[in-house]
């Protein structure tokens, strides 16, 4: 007779205390631990329509009357040894979280990829307990109980392997059918069931209305595999539906009709406390289930935007990058001046046949573009998506793209070979506001290329019409000395570029930065820099200087340049130094900063009364592009909203709450307070 091997089943109760995922038991043999595949994601929206999945295969008859949802196809790795042992009677224990026995727990088998149920079955008796016979080992064993929740599947050839009947020869084949007529080996299980938690679901559509026979789908974030028994996979009549899930565990739920799908939403619902332990021979006894948490998915309307993306010749250009961008009013994306709003953005690439299709999740303006690796970017196009008029189509053309060639020698006229010569549109570049709409470098586009060994060079992926800065590093150990050019049209030939150290000057600004008042120097300075040429903003500098002294030195400035700094300093208000032209040498501008202003305002209807929650931007009248240009804040109960830490200038304001709006101009001075009554209007 087999000695009884009991297995203890084991894993943390709280999120992310088992390293091999919430769900999967962890066992004491860890070397023939099987380890859990994750799941593959699901195509969310702005993907290809002919990329969309395909709609899930329903359980067979018998799993779908038992209530049971679909498995996925590949539960586990293969990483256990797989063998034939003969009959195998296995004696299951099933305990609750206090380490008690559990009564009608539902005991069920499942293949060795955890897709298919097999036919054995058992409910455990007053004691927890319950017997099963297997042909092999290739199962996997599942305990679930409406109350008290699920165990995740557990593989049973890890019992096998523990065995002390299992003997290190016992896999070869021709000894596993010696055996076939064996005795039935015996193992024991415990099984460790996880709480279940009620969740209501209520699926809307895009107008509000209670979304009948949608589908729900659910799957395990960072890719722990579960077992989810008993959860409803669609919404009833009214849009509802009920889950009972593990707790604890963080989840992703999302509904699906037809072929608009939900944004995932993450779902961790709390675990309910312990139970106090009753008598130890006592089995457990349910508690009465908690009030279910409650969420709401919205799926998108109808709306859909297709095209296809051409070259200049008519021809489609498959692999493509296609961006549509939500269009959001106000900002100056190419001074760095962000629009108001939540930005929205979705990228796909073109098919073979050069077609494109987004799913926007809502009506509205939106802004589509296209650009391609051997193409100038196409131009950028606008869409309105209304009740009445749910889909558009496009033609995106991509034009040829333009090149700017030349030479690079040195002071001697010897040339340089394998340095890198860029081309950019002469503005500023910043990448948070990419996903905000187009900028001058996705409308006219950027490239680099290696100088030959003749110092020849041919810069490509530029607009025909586009005017850009052409720049070098000849030497990569000097990175602030750099050969610019500007002002070269796309389709330039014969651009000669002479490293000379006369063209590689730099020049040198230093800045005394004190506190109006004490005069004492400033310990920590920052400073943003700006560089202009026929009044646009090129690139921006932001350095971050700490330690005593007060002295600001910014190295690297392009002799024949336009500059202009802001200076500010934790404590004080900021301060915008006049334009000046760098020259090669050292240059100084000392700085004093005045002490910040205070703004107090009280937000009012036309009847006098205090606006509670109104939402408040106060906006900053600058050329610089101050990262906090632009302040968003809320009036308390009393309708009353403070700052005290605004830089000296002039403000826009403008208020809106309730349905109603309002706004003014302010002008702040140095360390003094100001206080305005803002009375807003329908």
């Amino acid at each position: 007779m087999a000695l009884a091997a009991l297995i203890a089943v084991v894993w943390s109760l709280e999120p992310g205390g088992s390293p091999e995922g919430d769900g999967a038991p962890v066992l004491t043999t860890p070397a023939s631990e099987p380890r859990p595949t994750p799941l593959p994601d699901q195509l969310g929206h702005g993907q290809n329509e002919a990329l969309l999945p395909e709609r899930a295969e329903q359980p067979d008859d018998a799993v779908a009357r038992a209530g049971q949802p679909q498995l996925p196809a590949q539960l586990f790795s293969d990483g256990a040894r797989r063998r034939r042992v003969g009959p195998i009677d296995v004696s299951v224990l099933v305990v609750g979280r206090s380490g008690r026995p559990v009564a009608d727990a539902q005991v069920q088998l499942f293949d060795e990829a955890g897709q298919r149920r097999l036919g054995g079955a058992a409910r455990t008796d007053s004691a927890g307990r319950c017997e099963l016979a297997l042909p092999d080992d290739g199962v996997r064993l599942h305990a679930w109980h409406s109350h008290w929740g699920s165990s995740g599947l557990l593989a049973l050839e890890t019992l096998i392997d523990a065995s002390p009947d299992a003997s290190p020869d016992a896999s070869t084949e021709a000894d596993t059918h010696a055996r076939s007529d064996a005795k039935p080996q015996r193992v024991e299980a415990v099984l460790l069931l996880r709480p279940l938690t009620g969740l209501d679901v209520l699926v809307l559509a895009h107008d509000g209305s209670p979304a009948a026979g949608a589908e729900l789908l659910l799957r395990p974030s960072g890719g722990s595999m579960l077992l989810l028994p008993g959860a409803p996979q669609r919404t009833d009549g009214t849009g509802h539906a009920r889950l009972e899930l593990l707790s604890g565990v963080p989840l992703l739920l999302s509904a699906r009709s037809g072929s608009q799908l939900s944004e995932p939403e993450l779902v961790w619902l709390e675990p309910d406390e312990p139970d106090e332990p009753d008598e130890p021979d006592e089995p457990d006894e349910p508690d009465e289930p908690d009030e279910p948490d409650e969420l709401t998915l919205h799926l998108p309307g109808p709306w859909v935007v297709r095209g296809v993306v051409l070259d200049s010749a008519g021809e489609p250009v498959p692999g493509a990058d296609v961006t549509l961008w939500r269009a959001l009013p106000g900002g100056d994306l190419d001074r760095g001046v962000y629009p108001r709003g939540k930005p929205l953005r979705d990228d796909v690439t073109s098919l073979e046949d050069g077609s494109f299709v987004f799913r926007p999740r809502s009506e509205g303006a939106f802004l589509v573009q296209a650009s391609g690796a051997a193409h100038a970017p196409g131009e950028v196009h606008e869409v309105l998506l209304l009740p009445h008029q749910p889909g558009a189509r496009l033609e995106l053309l991509l034009p040829e793209q333009a090149f700017i060639s030349g030479l690079l020698v040195d002071g001697e006229g010897q040339p340089l070979e394998g340095v890198r010569v860029h081309a950019r549109p002469a503005h500023h570049f910043d990448l948070g506001a990419q996903a905000y709409g187009p900028t001058l470098f996705s409308r006219l586009g950027q490239g680099q290329e290696l100088t030959a060994t003749d110092g020849s060079f041919r810069v490509g992926g530029l607009h025909p019409r586009g005017t850009y800065i052409v720049w070098c590093r000849p030497d990569q150990r000097e990175r602030d000395r750099k050969l610019v050019r500007v002002d070269v049209p796309a389709g330039s030939t014969g651009l000669r570029l002479v490293a000379s150290e006369q063209a590689l000057a730099r020049g040198v600004l230093e800045s005394l930065v004190i506190q109006e008042g004490s005069g004492l120097p400033l310990d920590k300075i920052s400073a943003t820099l700006v560089i202009e040429l026929d009044g646009r903003v090129l690139d921006t500098k932001r350095p971050v200087l700490r330690g005593a002294g007060g002295l600001l030195r910014i190295e690297g400035l392009a002799p024949g340049f336009r500059y202009a700094l802001r200076v500010d300093a934790p404590g004080c208000g900021a301060l915008e130094l006049p334009w000046f032209s760098a020259r090669a040498g050292v240059q100084r501008m000392d700085a004093t900063l005045p002490p910040p202003c205070e703004l107090l305002l009280r937000v009012t209807d036309e009847g006098g009364r205090a606006l509670r929650g109104v939402q408040v931007s106060i906006t900053l009248d600058t050329s610089f592009p101050v990262a906090d240009a632009i302040r968003r804040l809320s009036t308390d109960a009393a309708g009353a909203l403070r700052v005290d830490d605004l830089d000296p200038g002039t403000y826009a304001l403008l208020a809106r709450g309730a349905g109603l709006t309002g706004g003014a101009n302010v002008t702040l001075h140095p360390g003094a307070t100001r206080s305005l009554d803002l009375m807003l209007h329908r």
